[in-house]
């Protein structure tokens, strides 16, 4: 893999990691004051999915969107370790890509546009990258 293979494959990796931590951050960073929440809105249900097929449990996007960003966030990284360690390896693009084409089906199938497109996405940039040859003739 040479260098300019290995910087791009950096910079998208690390996008893609940051993209998917930022809604903890966030979520951990700030948080709403006790007192601008109305006393009659306190009781009242805040999940509403109106979408949701008969026999579902509620909750069940959320639980698809965590489970699905986390296995990224897990791939993710252990790409961009194996990049650094053993630039010349390529059996993590088969993990990676089966991993996040399945977390576009997901997306897709829960009504999650964003992790769809950041899934598709990388699933497609990646692999491309990665399995392009490093010098002309290759």
């Amino acid at each position: 893999m040479s260098k300019w293979q290995r910087g791009i494959l950096t910079v998208l990796l690390v996008l893609e990691v940051l993209i998917t931590i930022l809604p903890a951050v966030r979520g951990l960073l700030f948080e709403a004051p006790a007192r601008s929440v109305p006393a009659a809105a306190r009781n009242e249900v805040v999940l509403r999915e109106t979408d949701v097929p008969v026999g579902q449990p509620r909750g069940v996007r959320q639980g698809v969107l965590l489970a699905t960003t986390a296995l990224m966030l897990v791939t993710a990284l252990s790409a961009l370790v194996l990049i650094w360690s053993r630039p010349d390896a390529r059996t993590w693009v088969v993990t990676f890509t089966g991993t996040h084409a399945a977390a576009a089906g997901l997306g897709w199938v829960h009504s999650l546009p964003l992790l769809t497109l950041l899934a598709t996405v990388t699933a497609v940039a990646v692999p491309l990258v990665a399995l392009a040859p490093g010098r002309r003739g290759q």
